[in-house]
């Protein structure tokens, strides 16, 4: 039976219902021109969601990354939305954007990184690094809403399938969160395009897979560090998809997310493949 305990409830029904309900309901409070420009704040709102109802809110200054995640977040969250409403162009939205994942794997991945520069400070600056470029790439695609959606979704669904296998239990289910909220907030986009994936959408997202991946990376050991390099891979995809699959016309705009989550499917099918042959034969379960 499914309660709120259940982890499919946690980090699945929870975070879609909240993202499709906040995401509707402040497009109708706030109109066809602000409430659309801030809708996808319903989404970063349904990512926190599913955090407390996975592992309440922690305690603050947060100890443990895990307990780091929730405020990392948060933050991301805010300083998104103060861009939605003073700015949602320019480079104020951009350097939020580009900003969000870095500080995150930062404020994890830091003091480890200079305790043991190799390799765990090499795996903080490659996702530093990744992260940085993506979220250039995905601002610059930002009315290209339901494809940056489809990535992030995609990227998300192998992040939990490698911290499942990994027996990473907190981290798997708020990876999953973010699938879900992504998923809610492209159930109002598909196939018709409505809303922008906004900057505190943007932010919120990038940071929590900043500090995802930092995690998996330097605090499971069960998990080859290696093998979620192809996942870097997936925020580049993105023109790919839309070069091939042209025009406005509503057909396409429902087809074009589909083909971007198909092709990003390939470096996530690697991943996660790669996790799986390299896993040890007895593990034995991390938990939160």
């Amino acid at each position: 039976m499914f309660t709120l305990s259940s982890p499919p409830v946690q980090s699945g029904l929870i975070p879609l219902l909240t993202a499709l309900i906040l995401v509707g309901l402040i497009r109708l409070i706030g109109g066809p021109g602000r409430g659309a420009a801030l809708a996808g704040l319903g989404l970063a709102l349904a990512v926190l969601a599913s955090y407390w109802a996975t592992l309440r809110i922690p305690s603050f200054p947060p100890v443990g990354a895990t307990n780091k995640l929730f405020y990392i977040v948060l933050i991301a969250t805010i300083a998104g939305f103060a861009v939605d409403l003073i700015a949602r162009e320019g480079w104020t939205g951009r350097a939020v954007a580009i900003l969000a994942g870095p500080l995150a794997a930062l404020w994890i991945g830091l003091e480890k990184g200079l305790d043991a520069p190799w390799p765990a400070g090499i795996a903080v600056l490659i996702v530093v690094g990744v992260t940085a470029a993506a979220g250039w790439r995905y601002h610059a695609q930002a009315q290209r809403n339901s494809e940056i959606g489809a990535s992030i979704l995609v990227l998300c669904l192998a992040m939990a399938a490698c911290a499942f296998m990994s027996n990473a239990a907190s981290s798997a289910q708020l990876a999953g969160g973010l699938a879900a909220a992504t998923g809610g907030f492209l159930l109002w986009n598909w196939p018709k395009v409505r809303f922008p994936f906004n900057n505190a959408a943007l932010a919120a997202a990038l940071a929590l897979i900043a500090g995802l991946a930092v995690q998996l990376a330097l605090f499971v050991p069960k998990l080859e560090t290696f093998a979620l390099l192809p996942l870097a891979a997936i925020p580049f995809l993105l023109p790919l998809g839309v070069r091939l699959v042209k025009g406005n016309g509503l057909i396409k705009q429902g087809l074009r997310p589909v083909v971007v989550g198909l092709i990003c499917a390939l470096p996530a099918a690697a991943a996660v493949l790669i996790v799986f042959l390299t896993m040890p034969e007895a593990t034995s379960a991390s938990g939160y």
